[in-house]
């Protein structure tokens, strides 16, 4: 087994890695809006996600945080990296339709 540290939440990175290294991760909560992070390692992918949530602690507009949302959630969805690509290609192609 590979042994380094890679710290990361790109869930087709963590997909990538999974099959040739041992997973860990770290957990947080999120009291008082403020985010705690209990710094116990634990075994596998982390299941959870905090990066809209960090958003929102930072007073982001609620549009940029509803549709970071909705877009995490439909990335954790599609987490298969074929399912990604295909996905992400999707999204640039809406969005130069959008450009014109």
């Amino acid at each position: 087994m590979k042994r380094f540290i890679q710290s990361t939440h790109d869930i087709e990175l963590i997909n990538l890695l999974e099959t040739d290294y041992e997973l860990y991760h770290f957990t947080e909560t999120v009291k008082d809006n403020m985010l705690y992070f209990d710094h116990q390692i634990k075994t596998g992918p982390l299941k959870t996600r905090n990066a809209v949530k960090i958003l929102e602690l930072m007073n982001f507009p609620a549009g940029i945080t509803k549709e970071a949302g909705l877009l995490s959630e439909r990335i954790f969805e599609l987490s298969n990296k074929s399912h990604l690509s295909k996905w992400f290609n999707n999204q640039n192609q809406k969005d130069k339709a959008l450009e014109k």
